[in-house]
């Protein structure tokens, strides 16, 4: 056997290796392009289930939000009432204990003026 024939059998063993490496490579591509492919279904698949429950949940966390508002405005106003009321209940109550304190005052003159004329007019005399 020549040195060319040598040189052949030994590139052609070359190109066979080569070869097999190539179609290594290629059926590596090929699962690389389908497995990226997958990825980008299910990252897709993935953001779209996000969105979506965003939007759900969005929806009913302002619902939340606002039938707490609603019931927060209820109790101001609740405790608003009650606030009037008790101002009306005090003013009321002033009212009537002044009314009592007059009467008294005058009750009291009217049992001075019976009991002792002398003190009263001793008292008015001083207030005067």
């Amino acid at each position: 056997m020549t040195l060319f024939a040598v040189d052949c059998l030994y590139n052609a063993a070359s190109s066979h290796i080569l070869v097999a490496l190539l179609k290594k490579h290629v059926r590596y591509y090929e699962m690389k392009q389908c497995f990226d492919q997958n990825l980008d279904e299910i990252e897709s698949v993935a953001t779209e289930e996000r969105r979506e429950l965003l939007r759900k949940n969005g929806a009913q966390m302002q619902k939340l939000f606002d039938l707490f508002s609603k019931m927060e405005q209820g109790h101001l106003e609740e405790r608003q009432k009650r606030v009037e009321n008790q101002q009306n209940d005090l003013a009321a109550l002033r009212l009537h204990d002044a009314e009592d304190y007059t009467s008294l005052k005058v009750q009291t003159v009217q049992h001075m003026q019976q009991q002792h004329p002398c003190k009263l007019l001793r008292a008015q005399l001083t207030l005067a």
